[in-house]
Formats: C-alpha cells, sequence, structure tokens
C-alpha cells in the first residue's frame, strides 16, 4: 500500500460494488434454494461493506436492486420470489452496516455525529444556511467536462441494444 492512489476508499467500494454484482448474477445459475439465497445474501453483504467504506455506493446499491427487479421474468427457478429476494438482499445490505457502526459507536461517536459527518456530507450547505442542498450542480460540472463523454453514445447505444 505503497503507491499513490492504492489505499483511497473508492478502490474498496468498487471491489465490494463489484463483488456485489458477480453474486447476484452466480445466484442466478444456483441450482438449489439454498445456493441461490447464501449467493444472494453474499451479493448483499458485500454491497453493505462498500457502503460502509463509502457512502456513495449507495446509489451503486440502488442499482443492484433495479438490477434484482429487472431480473423478473428471466430467472429460470421457480423458487424465486421478488419480494423475498429483495427483502433478503436488503437485510444482508444492512447487516454490514451495522456492523460497521460498532467500533464508532465503541469509541464514542454518537449516531447524529456519524450521520452528520458520514452522510450530510454527500450535501452542502450553501450560505451558512440550515439547508442542505445536493451538489447536483457539481455532478453535472464532472459529468460534463470529463474524458468519459467522448464514450456517452457508446453508454446510450449499450443501454438501448436489445438482445433478440
Amino acid at each position: 500500500m505503497d503507491g499513490a492512489y492504492t489505499a483511497q476508499t473508492e478502490s474498496f467500494m468498487v471491489l465490494f460494488s463489484t463483488l456485489a454484482f458477480l453474486f447476484l448474477l452466480k445466484a442466478q445459475e444456483a441450482r438449489s434454494l439454498l445456493l441461490y439465497i447464501r449467493d444472494t445474501l453474499i451479493a448483499g453483504f458485500f454491497m453493505g461493506i462498500a457502503i460502509a467504506f463509502k457512502q456513495t455506493a449507495i446509489l451503486s446499491a440502488i442499482a443492484l436492486f433495479a438490477f434484482l427487479l429487472g431480473l423478473g421474468d428471466k430467472r429460470s427457478l421457480t423458487y424465486k420470489s421478488t419480494f423475498r429476494d429483495s427483502f433478503l438482499l436488503f437485510a444482508a445490505v444492512v447487516f454490514p452496516m451495522c456492523l460497521s457502526l460498532i467500533p464508532l459507536l465503541a469509541s464514542g461517536v454518537t449516531m447524529i455525529d456519524y450521520f452528520k459527518d458520514a452522510w450530510l456530507i454527500l450535501m452542502q450547505k450553501e450560505g451558512g444556511s440550515a439547508d442542505y442542498k445536493i451538489r447536483i450542480g457539481k455532478f453535472i460540472d464532472a459529468w460534463g467536462h470529463s474524458k468519459i463523454v467522448l464514450f456517452y453514445p457508446l453508454i446510450l447505444l449499450f443501454i438501448v441494444q436489445k438482445k433478440g
């Protein structure tokens, strides 16, 4: 971990987010209910770890749930239930987030401090007021002025493309 950007929280967030999607895909190929539930729980657990590392992974969690819901008719096994699967995934996401609070609470950090400094930091105070505004302008600036803008048409084509 001696290099310049190797120990940033984003690296770990991306690793665990990717593992969550991998295990959710793996769950779709499960041959038994037990393996399916195990892989779904592991997917949620990894996403919870990603959120514990960096709270912006909540967007990846939303994508994971949307992916699960989008699987709908594509699921081959008859024992799969969208409500049960969503509940399992949600519970598995929340569990590691709660576990990550234990060292904070043991060291004297209050839940209010945690919420304010870990979650509300994703928003900014403008002009000293008590109202928090989401940093939409900064997000649009970052995406509008990045080099990835050259790939937007390809990304759009990938999203719209239907496999027949």
